[in-house]
């Protein structure tokens, strides 16, 4: 082959590992985005969801809903866990994830989140028509969250066996602006909103869904099951709140408290139980 033969095929070579590597490069993860702050990936589908709940690597980026998802007859693990907490940003966008069925009865740190980090935050979310099973820290939106939650809400039944609220089961973070109106059944630590606040904050949220504190239950609440070092300030609960199979501590509000702060909170729903019963809180 002649000199100049060879250099015109090197080019065309050149030209077909250009086209290639730029076919790759335009394969975007999910429906857009890089994940920085500035240019969040985009979540817009079913199979949007399945990459992130599939991607532990991508749990530390941002995030944005584009639209409503419906996740019914979709399997279901959660975003985050205690190996790979979620630790990034989802914003979404004021949008709708519906019917989501959480089906992990011998797991912990359940929920459509399953473990929001220090740093993670989840904002501007509905999440209706929830299902969501475990066996403890067990929530509507995060079974055990560390981080941010803001303007946000569920509906649906979550059930589990102890620290299990109808938004979050395990609570050290913040959380403000968001409500629930779940149904919430659990053994120990049972709350309409957040079964455990352990030095969590929670500002301007209320709970409406029934609380059901089954067997020997400790700490069954309307909004809260049990707060210790937490804070509630501008929150209530209206939701019928029932300890009575030899539980104790069930109130409307809190059903045991040690060392938190309630301030300008109050409860109108229903409460049933068999020891340290109260309107607001139990014990």
């Amino acid at each position: 082959m002649s000199p100049m033969g060879s250099s015109r095929l090197w080019g065309k070579i050149s030209v077909l590992i250009a086209v290639c590597g730029w076919g790759l490069s335009a394969q975007a993860k999910y429906d857009g985005g890089s994940g920085e702050p500035n240019n969040p990936y985009q979540i817009s589908s079913v199979s949007d969801w399945q990459e992130l709940m599939a991607t532990p690597g991508d749990w530390d980026s941002h995030f944005v809903l584009t639209g409503d998802i419906d996740l019914n007859d979709v399997p279901i693990t959660p975003v985050g866990n205690d190996a790979n907490e979620f630790s990034g940003v989802f914003d979404g966008n004021d949008y709708v994830i519906r019917n989501a069925d959480v089906n992990m009865p011998g797991s912990d740190y359940v929920g459509l989140f399953g473990y929001l980090g220090t740093n993670g935050q989840i904002r501007n979310l509905g999440v209706e028509d929830a299902s969501i099973l475990g066996r403890s820290r067990v929530g509507g939106l995060v079974g055990r969250n560390e981080g941010t939650l803001n303007d946000c809400y569920t509906t649906g039944n979550v059930n589990g066996r102890g620290e299990v609220g109808g938004l979050v089961g395990l609570n050290y973070g913040r959380i403000t602006t968001s409500y629930t109106t779940s149904s919430v059944n659990a053994g120990d630590y049972v709350g309409g909103l957040v079964g455990f606040n352990d030095s969590g904050r929670l500002t301007a949220c209320y709970a409406t869904g029934s609380v059901n504190g089954s067997g020997d239950c400790d700490g069954a609440g309307g909004l809260v099951g049990a707060n210790r070092d937490g804070n509630l300030t501008a929150c209530y609960a209206s939701g019928a709140v029932d300890g009575s199979a030899d539980g104790d501590g069930v109130g409307g509000l809190v059903g045991a408290n040690w060392g938190g702060s309630i301030n300008g909170c109050y409860a109108t729903g229903q409460v049933s139980g068999s020891m340290d019963v109260s309107g607001l809180v139990g014990w």
